[in-house]
Parts: structure tokens; sequence; C-alpha cells
């Protein structure tokens, strides 16, 4: 009987392991947030050029116990600003009901008011503050709540991509039957 208990507690242990270590998101840079200076002023000068939606990315993963969903926002525009031939800024907005995930299910539980809460919420906004070579830094307001985030990026001629983990704490998420970092991966060509 003992010996049962410890074989059935053991095997108990590995899958919990195994649970909490699929729930984990993984390596990679993360995104910084901190609270909004409150009289930021934005770099966006220069000529506003309309983000290409057709030949532009943008996606987000999240994670649970066990697996991962990737999904994106069919209804998005994001302009750059350009300054002698130079990425000066990025604004962005996100229409919330447009989530898609591939499955209708998980996008009405999205849309509600555990995640993004499209009826009080309808957009995400993304302004930035600052572009270094590697490096954005801006203003993001998502669920009702504007926090400055820094994340890397890479720039090319007609392009800014970046790939890192946000943490959605700050941004007062119900739902805890998730982990709180979410990847995002886009590539905006303007």
């Amino acid at each position: 009987m003992k010996k049962t208990i410890l074989i059935l507690g053991a095997i108990l242990a590995i899958a919990l392991i195994w649970a909490f270590a699929q729930y984990t998101t993984g390596e990679g840079a993360r995104a910084e947030v901190s609270d909004t200076t409150g009289n930021v002023i934005s770099n966006l000068n220069g000529e506003k050029v309309l983000i290409s939606n057709e030949n532009s990315e943008f996606e987000f993963e999240g994670y649970a116990v066990g697996k991962s969903h990737i999904g994106t926002f069919d209804e998005w525009q994001g302009y750059a600003y350009i300054n002698q031939n130079e990425l000066e800024g990025i604004e962005g907005i996100v229409q919330a009901n447009s989530v898609n995930t591939g499955i209708s299910g998980l996008d009405s539980h999205l849309q509600n008011e555990d995640f993004f809460e499209v009826e009080t919420y309808p957009e995400i906004k993304f302004t930035s503050i600052s572009i270094s070579e590697n490096e954005m830094t801006g203003n993001l307001l998502f669920r009702g709540v504007e926090k400055e985030i820094t994340f890397p990026i890479t720039k090319t001629d007609n392009s800014v991509a970046a790939e890192f983990f946000l943490d959605t704490t700050p941004f007062n998420f119900k739902y805890t039957a998730i982990n709180e970092e979410v990847r995002i991966k886009f590539n905006f060509v303007y």
C-alpha cells in the first residue's frame, strides 16, 4: 500500500513538473513595463506613412498549462513617421473585437471581460516616445490602463520588427488560468 502511494505520488509530481514546464513562455526578450510620466511628448514627427497591412505581420501567443495559442487582429491601423529617411515614430490602433485565433470559442472568450473586455475597451493603442537603433519605448493603452513599455527592435530601410514577451499583469486581466506573459511579434512594413 505504501509503495503504491509512493509511486502515485511520484507520478503526480512528474505530471505537475511537466505541466508547469508547459506553462512557461520560454526564453526571449522581455518588455520593460513602467508607469507613464503623464506629460510625455511623443516623437510623431516627420512624414506620416501608412503601415501596409498586406505586407506586415502582427501576432501574439498566449500560454496555458500544456498548450499555447497564436492569434492576431483582423482590424488594425498603423503609421510610421519618417524624417530624412529615418524612422522617428510609430503609432497604432487595434480593434480588440477583431481578435482572431482561428478558434471561434477562444475568440469569444478573449473578447469578454476576462481578457480584452471589448465592450468597455474597444481599442488597444500604442504611441512611440523614442526609437533608437535597437530599442523602442512608447505608451500602450490596453484595457483602460496606460503604461510605458520598452522593447528591442530591428530596423531596415522600410520596416521595423520585434519579438518580445509582455507581462499583462499591469493591465488588470481577470483570468488567472494562463501565464501572465504573452509573446508579441510584429514586422511592420511602411
